[in-house]
């Protein structure tokens, strides 16, 4: 299953609102600034020996190669988030058809799937600190829709695509809430954000959602066609 990432496009209104925020933020006085240690763990997936990947986590102090356990072992493999107790949540499989797992407490779990799933398959996004875990699955008709797993069950949690249309709806971050921030890619090339929250999936407009907190604040990115310029936008609620 293809991962997609993606700049958007703002209206200039838009725009000038969130250049004039971050003309104020620029006037504030200078906070201390933070020192980081930053160290290269290399990525979510390493190659192995017959040219394939697999997912592995770094514990601080070793590499744990979770490809090699059941059912991921023999497939491609790819690990794309981890909470705060060291849960990983990711892809496998062979081929186009890809699957999403759980790597929890030493053990790796092939996670469910709906009834309508097919093509591409699934793929696991996001996972918060009480494991409700944020996704992606295809249907027959290469629609993608967005999905979250709980206990080791799965809801479709529908998609923002025209119907008719193809479209791809992909989870980037869950919070604590369950609220759940995204991109739905659709045909033709147009690209939206959106927040899934209490049953309900709103468009965000041309803005690339990167994550959401549980205050329900969304960090994203946006560009300006005039110019070209990249800005980041944190989004809050009203």
């Amino acid at each position: 299953m293809t991962r997609f990432r993606t700049f958007h496009i703002v209206p200039p209104a838009v725009l000038a609102v969130a250049v004039g925020l971050m003309a104020v933020a620029a006037a504030a006085p200078a906070a201390a600034a933070t020192t980081y240690t930053v160290t290269d763990l290399g990525a979510g997936g390493s190659a192995t020996n017959n040219g394939g990947s697999d997912a592995f986590l770094w514990d601080g102090k070793k590499m744990t190669d979770l490809g090699q356990q059941a059912p991921v072992n023999g497939s491609e493999s790819d690990a794309h988030a981890i909470n705060d107790s060291g849960q990983v949540v990711g892809t496998y499989g062979t081929g186009s058809t890809m699957h999403a797992f759980l790597y929890s407490n030493g053990t790796m779990t092939g996670l469910p799937e709906p009834s309508f799933t097919g093509g591409s398959g699934c793929e696991a996004d996001a996972i918060n600190s009480t494991a409700q875990i944020a996704g992606s699955c295809t249907d027959t008709t290469g629609q993608a829709h967005l999905v979250r797993w709980h206990n080791g069950e799965v809801a479709d949690l529908g998609t923002l695509g025209t119907p008719g249309n193809w479209s791809f709806t992909q989870a980037v971050s869950i919070n604590g809430n369950g609220q759940i921030a995204g991109a739905v890619f659709m045909e033709g090339g147009a690209t939206e954000g959106f927040l899934y929250s209490n049953g309900t999936i709103t468009s965000l407009g041309s803005f690339t959602a990167a994550a959401i907190n549980d205050n329900g604040q969304i960090v994203a990115n946006a560009t300006y066609t005039p110019t070209g310029q990249t800005h980041a936008l944190l989004l809050t609620p009203a």
